[in-house]
């Protein structure tokens, strides 16, 4: 990242100014890496009180660290100010790597060095177990951030063939990405709480044949997850001048917020039922599912954005988020369908 940076800004992005904020992004790497091997660590002992309140943490440091620079970054130039965005970012990961670690010192203390002690015994390694699980969510997971990654620049690429300027496609996918999707999206971390409750029980409950409780209790993470859904969207639409004046002291990005919230609560139902992908080991058919909806995002860019300009990428991320959660259901409840009369009979 830091090698291309230079080529990411200039030619892809087609803007300098984004130049020391891609720099802090590779800053900011490591630090995700390190936060998603302890989450993964602490999901595996089952931890999950400690690392929902690293993930609620994460989002109070950082809103924490905006309230307080907010006047300083107000008064900064663009290219300044995104790069003390993603400072945010990284004191917030800060924050949550030191709750995790803080919290469950113990338990890293004693299993490290069994662990030590584990690793002169080669017939204890299990690679091909963990690259089963883990090469099909770690393709997931590039093939939908490199999908994101292109966003801008097919949006940056179509617009100015189109005849917009520069300084107008940066402003509008601002108000778009920086004020009114943070807005709709930021009740999503406890979907995400739910989710992280959700994959260990429900691993569990799997592994025991006992399939029918772990179907009532997805179907229950589920539906809180929806009411939250329901409950943030609602107030997104009702009063969106209040939080962008609240939050940001525009109200510019308003109109977005309107249009997007309620659209969007199938975003909140997302994170449960992906989980569940992983808990019931359909891993496989969730990359399918990626690889699918990312093709359908980039080809619904190219066909919205001439008709509906920045707002086409909400649209596209909004197909992808439908396409995932309906694939995922089908085949979940596939699983499920299959297992119960098999336990049964």
């Amino acid at each position: 990242l830091y090698s291309l940076a230079p080529i990411i800004a200039n030619d892809l992005l087609k803007n300098k100014n984004t130049l020391s904020s891609i720099y802090m992004l590779g800053l900011l790497t490591p630090l995700v890496f390190l936060s998603g091997i302890i989450k993964g660590y602490l999901f595996g002992v089952n931890k999950i009180k400690i690392s929902s309140i690293s993930q609620v943490s994460e989002e109070i440091g950082r809103i924490v660290f905006l309230l307080i620079f907010f006047n300083y970054i107000s008064s900064l130039n663009s290219a300044n100010a995104s790069m003390f965005a993603i400072i945010g970012l990284i004191v917030a990961e800060v924050v949550q790597i030191l709750t995790q670690i803080i919290g469950n010192y113990k338990t890293f203390d004693r299993n490290y060095n069994n662990f030590i002690i584990k690793m002169k015994d080669k017939s204890n390694y299990i690679i091909k177990d963990v690259l089963s699980l883990s090469i099909p969510i770690s393709s997931n997971r590039f093939i939908t951030t490199f999908t994101y990654f292109l966003e801008p620049i097919i949006l940056t690429s179509i617009l100015t063939k189109l005849g917009y300027s520069s300084s107008y496609i940066v402003y509008e996918y601002g108000l778009l990405e920086s004020y009114a999707i943070p807005i709709i999206f930021l009740p999503g971390f406890f979907a995400a709480a739910l989710s992280t409750f959700l994959l260990p029980n429900l691993t569990s409950l799997i592994s025991k044949r006992r399939y029918k409780k772990g179907k009532n209790l997805f179907l229950l993470v589920s539906f809180l997850s929806l009411i939250i859904g329901l409950f943030s969207a609602s107030i997104c639409y009702l009063i969106p001048e209040f939080l962008l004046d609240l939050l940001y002291k525009n109200i510019e990005a308003k109109n977005y917020v309107k249009i997007l919230s309620l659209p969007f609560i199938v975003y909140y139902v997302e994170a449960p039922i992906s989980t569940a992908m992983y808990a019931l080991s359909l891993e496989k058919q969730s990359l399918i599912i990626c690889i699918i909806s990312s093709i359908i995002r980039i080809l619904s860019l190219f066909i919205l954005i001439p008709k509906y300009n920045v707002l086409a990428t909400a649209y596209s991320t909004l197909i992808e988020i439908i396409i995932v959660v309906g694939l995922d259901l089908f085949f979940i409840f596939k699983f499920f369908k299959n297992n119960i009369r098999t336990s049964i009979i």
